[in-house]
């Protein structure tokens, strides 16, 4: 069973993705991938390969109401982009990347870090991603209702991978 670890763009994160991990997750950042894939190279580990194209950290594929969803998930969002931001404050002095905390509610959509899509635009942003590109579901991100989280997962098996095929999905990690 492979092991991916997360992290951001600490070199201590990534050199310990390098050495005990089969896999690195640097949520949208290309920097700390490039990184991961040298110290892997110096380690003697195999090649990760180049960056794969990416879409945001957070993905939600609904037939309900955007707004509404968004509306739904905007605190479980913003306890994440609360929680991250304090951690890389108290880490590098200030909060990094797509975890700035803010109220302004708009500024959590215009990012692209998050992002709420009807099936047509998971089909079209996985489309623009190609074979090689890597859409990231995380149905329970900071407390999400369970139940919530199985009809999106539901929406994505049943109107997106139809549509995008399987064959280079990578296995997800057992327990996933």
């Amino acid at each position: 069973m492979p092991l991916y670890l997360g992290g951001g763009a600490s070199r201590r994160s990534i050199e310990r993705a390098a050495q005990l991990g089969d896999g690195f997750f640097p949520p949208g950042m290309q920097r700390p991938w490039e990184s991961y894939r040298r110290i892997c190279l110096e380690l003697g580990r195999p090649d990760p390969g180049e960056w794969a194209p990416r879409g945001p950290i957070f993905l939600w594929v609904t037939t309900d109401d955007k707004d509404t969803t968004w509306r739904r998930l905007e605190p479980h969002i913003r306890h994440q982009i609360d929680s991250y931001g304090q951690w890389t404050r108290d880490g590098i002095g200030r909060p990094t990347g797509p975890y700035v905390p803010t109220e302004d509610t708009d500024s959590l959509r215009q990012g692209g870090a998050y992002e709420v899509v009807t099936p047509d635009e998971a089909i079209e942003l996985a489309t623009r991603l190609g074979p090689g590109g890597e859409l990231h579901l995380n149905p329970l991100l900071a407390g999400i209702e369970p139940s919530w989280a199985r009809q999106m997962l539901d929406t994505f098996e049943q109107q997106v991978l139809p549509h995008i095929g399987t064959r280079d999905l990578a296995p997800l990690p057992s327990g996933s």
